[in-house]
């Protein structure tokens, strides 16, 4: 995907491909190049795909050497996002973000929601990330991934 957007004449193909080469590079636990990629995403004028800003949420509460502000602005985000659509995934996100900034409770509170989302479509099994992280919040540790490589953003079908 990196390839692809630094060739693409297109702005938005850039920005889709470049949020393609950050995902990607943050389920291959590769935090450096995945907030370059997901940072050349937002470039430009807003608005920002929603999908984007979670992706650069998650990688801001996951990835060593986000500074305070950086984090307010991807709780800034999550809150944004989950609040025009509360599903799985905005749920899950916003909870990443709220344990890296200490706030315990509340992101037991959004994960327990997520996982309640998964419970209801059946698909649970494909997301094993939200246990795992729920444990982590309950022990009251931030996340360490944005995204297994199995997360179901991954998957074809």
């Amino acid at each position: 995907f990196a390839d692809l957007a630094a060739t693409a004449r297109d702005r938005e193909e850039r920005r889709r491909l470049n949020y393609w080469a950050g995902v990607t590079a943050l389920a291959a636990d590769d935090c450096v190049d995945a907030l370059r990629y997901l940072d050349a995403a937002r470039t430009g004028r807003p608005p920002y795909a929603a999908a984007l800003l979670q992706a650069l949420a998650r990688a801001r509460a996951t990835c060593t050497g986000t500074s305070a502000e950086q984090l307010k602005e991807a709780l800034a985000w999550s809150e944004e996002v989950y609040d025009s659509a509360p599903t799985l995934d905005t749920s899950a996100t916003l909870a990443m973000v709220y344990a890296a900034a200490g706030r315990f409770n509340d992101a037991i509170d959004l994960q327990t929601q997520a996982i309640f989302e998964a419970l209801k479509a059946g698909t649970l099994p494909r997301h094993p990330a939200l246990q795992q992280d729920m444990a982590r919040y309950r022990e009251a540790q931030p996340p360490v991934r944005a995204y297994l490589p199995e997360d179901p953003l991954f998957r074809l079908n």
